[in-house]
């Protein structure tokens, strides 16, 4: 009982020693954004929950403590020329008197003997269990309630947040299934679960504007995308064990707020304006009525309000995400440092011999008086002596064992040192003679080759250097003569344009005359009719392309269908660009998918070319029947797979038709946007 509360008191104090350091180093990096911030946090959390059970298991690391010993204390009082020859008057309390004056000591008073007999150890462990106990109940009270409100809720059928919960968690790398539940206990949005995630909304929410629904999903997809459930979790833990400990509420309060900061982030990320999404969120706090999930994630509450949208409309803040590389280095980090500081241990003072105090001891009446003198003094002596002696003793035995425990450590460090040199050894070995050798060998013949073609290719590059620095040189000492010709070169380019434009209006008008007198004519027959007909209508259509007002014709029923709802999303992370199309209808549903650059043709219809290492995708799903088509680029071309029910088809006129109405629909919505 004794140990187990003093391995809580030393975590607590080393606690205090991480939980400062993490806190420093936020507060000296101010420029840290939200995730790097909670991500430190949480590293410092876990290693102080961690320290009470490393103190158990790891070896003690012993350190010196300057102890203030003083010398032997003798109380004896000198009692000079007294024979205590025995008499009838002479009883015990007569012959002890004069040794009793001398050594008596105050008498501790009645408050500090109840104060010393009270087992404070143990009532400290009795507060302790019971604080612990009162935060473990509520954390499984909320356990339970969001329990109760995922039995009770149903899954949303609405196909436009269907589809768009499955697109933007295949963008942020989701792998898991996230299920989509509407509840009526709950007004504001909620996500929950590591491994089977959930996000959980308001019944009113099927009937919000598409900048409310993006945000929403993006808030909560970033929790199931952060593993924000198991920081929840390590922090509700940590309350409960260190409940008392001040430290440890500020952590864990800083920790809630840099979580929905970088969930918010994300939500900035996905190309929300700072503004509209500031106003979602005071809408959606303001409609709050029912208590907050503590076992859960919530999009809003009302205590964090004004510090998020400050931070969402400062735009000098950095939004930067933290990689699971970085996170993984830092939680290494805390570790290195809670392993020793759990080690630690003061010395022990059974460890130190102890001082005895010498006191005198009365001396013993004779048991017949002595002709030869008095005897009491001799017997004092010894006594004296024999105390010495045991003094000696203890000390000489607290020497040996030290001397044996620093043996058995320099022992230790010896063995561990030889280990290492072994290891250092056939690691040697192995390079010198194994394949390493070979790979060496191999780098450095590399390394010969670059160094001899080195010299032709530096010659060569220099020569265009020195060519690209002359033209830039006359470029510049002519500025006004280059804006010129750039003038002329764009009025000739639309001139060029226009002429091409009045060439081929003319040319459609003059067949079109043709066709239309031809039509007037009852003498033709009424298969060239039909023929004629035809090539009238492709003109027409071909004339009206001409017209900048005119919208092309969808057949495609998932895009022009009964119903149908569209959505288009754009990201760029700053590398690379993804653009995210979808139609949600009552016959069918379809995604396109674009990561890179992708060019059409000028009628928007076919692709012609992607950006390196991008890609197309779109899925169609009608009923049972799923087609697919991926459109890749490599060194021979662009590339078409086509899948109907997951088998290959061959990329024919009927699947290019079926694609170019997606490509145009696509064109048509990202020129709106």
């Amino acid at each position: 009982m004794q140990t187990f509360t003093t391995i809580i008191l030393d975590a607590a104090l080393k606690s205090t020693v991480l939980l400062g350091l993490a806190w420093a180093v936020s507060v000296t990096f101010r420029n840290l954004s939200a995730s790097a911030r909670h991500s430190l946090r949480l590293c410092a959390l876990g290693s102080c929950l961690l320290l009470p059970v490393f103190s158990a298991l790891l070896p003690a690391w012993h350190i010196d403590v300057v102890r203030n010993v003083s010398a032997p204390i003798t109380t004896e009082a000198p009692v000079h020329g007294q024979n205590f020859a025995l008499r009838p008057s002479n009883t015990i309390e007569h012959l002890q008197a004069p040794h009793v004056r001398a050594s008596k000591v105050p008498t501790p008073s009645v408050t500090s003997r109840v104060f010393s007999a009270v087992p404070w150890r143990l009532l400290l462990l009795i507060v302790w269990m019971a604080g612990a106990a009162l935060f473990i109940f509520r954390m499984l009270a909320g356990r339970a309630r969001l329990s109760m409100l995922l039995r009770r809720a149903v899954s949303m059928d609405d196909p436009a947040w269907n589809a768009q919960t499955k697109s933007t968690a295949e963008n942020m790398g989701i792998r898991r299934a996230v299920a989509l539940l509407a509840s009526r206990d709950t007004d504001v949005p909620l996500s929950t679960g590591a491994w089977k995630p959930n996000v959980i909304l308001a019944q009113d929410f099927e009937e919000c504007s598409p900048l409310r629904r993006n945000a929403v999903l993006c808030h909560e997809l970033a929790h199931i995308r952060r593993l924000d459930t198991v920081g929840l979790a390590v922090a509700q833990i940590g309350l409960a064990v260190y409940w008392f400990h001040p430290l440890v509420w500020m952590t864990v309060r800083a920790l809630r707020e840099d979580r929905e900061r970088a969930c918010d982030d994300y939500v900035l990320a996905s190309g929300a304006r700072p503004s509209e999404y500031a106003r979602e969120l005071l809408e959606i706090a303001d409609s709050l009525r029912l208590p907050d999930f503590t076992a859960a994630l919530a999009m809003a509450r009302r205590s964090e309000l004004e510090g998020r949208v400050m931070a969402i409309l400062n735009p000098k803040l950095n939004r930067g995400e933290i990689s699971w590389k970085t996170t993984l280095m830092a939680a290494a980090i805390t570790l290195a440092i809670a392993l020793p500081m759990a080690a630690m241990r003061a010395q022990s003072p059974s460890t130190v011999p102890p001082q005895k105090t010498e006191t005198s001891k009365p001396a013993a009446p004779a048991a017949a008086a002595s002709p030869e003198g008095p005897v009491a003094p001799a017997i004092q002596e010894e006594a004296t002596q024999a105390d010495r002696d045991e003094d000696a003793a203890d000390r000489e035995e607290a020497t040996a064992s030290r001397s044996t425990a620093n043996a058995r450590e320099s022992d230790e460090r010896v063995q561990a040192i030889a280990k290492q040199a072994a290891e250092l050894a056939r690691l040697a070995t192995q390079m010198k003679t194994g394949a390493y050798a070979t790979q060496i060998a191999e780098l450095r013949a590399m390394m010969a080759e670059i160094s001899l073609q080195k010299g032709p290719q530096q010659a060569a590059l220099a020569d265009q250097l020195a060519a690209l620095a002359e033209l830039k040189g006359e470029t510049e000492a002519n500025p006004a003569k280059l804006a010129e010709l750039r003038a002329q070169l764009a009025q000739l380019s639309n001139l060029n344009r226009l002429a091409e434009t009045q060439a081929q209006q003319k040319a459609l008008a003059d067949q079109l005359a043709a066709l239309a007198a031809l039509k007037a004519v009852p003498l033709v027959r009424s298969g060239e009719l039909a023929q004629l007909r035809a090539q009238y209508a492709t003109l027409q259509a071909a004339l009206d392309g001409f017209n900048p007002d005119r919208r092309p014709v969808f057949t495609n029923e998932c895009i022009a269908g009964k119903n149908v709802k569209y959505n288009l999303q754009k990201n760029f992370d700053g590398q690379r660009r993804n653009q995210v199309v979808t139609w949600s209808g009552d016959v069918c549903n379809a995604t396109l998918r674009i990561d890179g650059m992708v060019t059409l043709d000028a009628d928007g219809g076919r692709i012609e070319g992607l950006s390196e290492g991008g890609s197309l995708e779109v899925k169609e799903q009608r009923g049972q029947t799923v087609r697919e088509l991926r459109v890749t680029s490599s060194a021979e071309g662009l590339k078409y797979v086509l899948k109907i029910n997951g088998h290959e088809n061959p990329f024919d006129e009927e699947a290019k038709a079926w694609l170019a109405e997606f490509l145009r629909a696509f064109d048509q919505y990202s020129a709106n946007c």
